[in-house]
């Protein structure tokens, strides 16, 4: 692994003027590395790492996940309100200026950087370029500060409702690629106020009072949400932000690679067989063994079988968009609250699954019965790692408990 300082990193100033002395100024640090965030994927745009218009498109993502509105189209009035549209231009204004000390560099080249958790960064090690050529070696940032201007039109309006955004934002959310699995993650002490877990639970149920109506919604939500937040406290004169998100991504790497021993089933083995069903599902062909509940944590997912490629499959979301990917609802990170503690976050949004699933093969394109669902009471749900229990409640489970359901009770 290799560092470089970035102390002459140049910051073209951005072309929306505002006066700093009208506008509220929050500095917010990266703590987890920033991959990818320019214009082209997975690429840092290193004149202007973080960009207005993608914090823009994180806040409303976050401020959606918050309105009490029955409809899209009741949504998108509201949204366009404060946040803008084409026809009407938005009621808070932002502009980014970077800290330029301390920005550095992370070169990451396959199979050589035991510094960034596996799981997060394996899709990295099968990108290809424009010319379908293999792309072995990654640009991320680390440590970079950077302050947030905000002024709005009708501040005594929208104001609240913006920085529960940015709050959502900084607790759930990140910035560049693969947030949901906590790259990009960000902290503002400042601005939150938060002391421990208590306070932040305190402060979503202010924010999440109790609906009877989030399950009818259309998009990812927080009523409904189910999430576990675990306090972690260490040394504070120590930044261990990457070691307690590694150790976090490892637990649900164990979860989602569940293995057992060959010979002796009740044992765990890392390099033993998976009890999850896709792979028998894929072989065998028989009905009654057609199960895919790895499908509810995010698609495409990949099969790669070593001894019979043959078999080789992806499996994929049938929607009406015919779209090859399905965002996952489980966003698996940490949040830094102070020196010294820190949150693992487990959330799974109140997300609809895809219409219904296809599996890609070498022959052809085969659609997945809905008792193939992933979550469907099918017989080997007794099996572990899920014993009896759905995908996320079995998931919850092997992160340590049952969490909570923001916005109150299920009907």
């Amino acid at each position: 692994m290799r560092w470089k300082a970035t102390a002459d990193l140049a910051i073209p100033p951005d072309k929306l003027k505002m006066p700093e002395e009208e506008a509220e100024k929050y500095t917010i640090s990266l703590d987890t590395p920033l991959l990818g965030g320019g214009v082209k994927s997975l690429e840092i745009d290193e004149n202007m790492p973080i960009r207005v218009q993608s914090i823009r498109g994180h806040l409303r993502f976050w401020w959606r996940t918050f309105q009490k509105c029955e409809s899209a189209q009741e949504l998108f009035e509201k949204e366009e309100k404060i946040w803008g549209s084409t026809k009407q231009a938005s009621s808070v204004k932002m502009r980014v200026s970077i800290e330029r000390t301390g920005v550095k560099f992370i070169y990451y080249r396959e199979k050589e950087n035991p510094y960034l958790p596996k799981y997060v960064i394996f899709p990295l090690n099968n990108t290809k370029n424009d010319k379908e050529q293999h792309i072995n070696s990654f640009t991320l940032m680390k440590d970079i500060k950077f302050n947030l201007y905000l002024t709005y039109l009708k501040k005594d309006r929208d104001r609240d409702e913006i920085l529960t955004s940015l709050k959502l934002w900084l607790l759930f959310g990140g910035i560049g690629a693969r947030t949901r699995r906590g790259m990009g993650s960000l902290s503002c002490p400042d601005l939150t106020g938060w002391k421990n877990k208590n306070d932040v639970e305190e402060w979503l149920k202010r924010k999440m009072p109790t609906s009877k109506t989030f399950e009818n919604r259309g998009w990812p939500n927080l009523f409904g949400a189910r999430l576990l937040i675990t306090e972690k406290k260490l040394n504070p004169s120590s930044d261990d932000t990457i070691l307690i998100w590694k150790q976090w991504i490892r637990q649900y790497e164990k979860f989602r690679q569940y293995r057992v021993n060959k010979k002796d089933l009740s044992r765990l083995d890392p390099y033993g067989i998976s009890t999850w069903p896709e792979a028998n599902a894929i072989r065998s062909g028989n009905p009654s063994d057609l199960f895919f509940p790895r499908a509810a944590y995010g698609l495409p997912i990949m099969f790669h079988f070593k001894n019979n490629p043959r078999f080789n499959s992806q499996l994929h979301p049938n929607m009406k968009n015919k779209t090859d990917r399905w965002a996952s609802p489980v966003i698996i990170k940490t949040f830094k609250i102070s020196a010294g503690t820190y949150l693992k976050i487990c959330l799974k949004l109140n997300s609809k699954l895809p219409e219904s699933f296809k599996l890609m093969r070498e022959t052809g394109v085969e659609l997945i019965p809905a008792s193939a669902g992933p979550l469907e009471r099918h017989s080997l749900i007794t099996k572990p790692p899920l014993e009896n229990n759905d995908p996320y409640t079995a998931l919850l489970k092997a992160m340590g408990g049952k969490g909570m359901i923001l916005g109150g009770e299920k009907k």
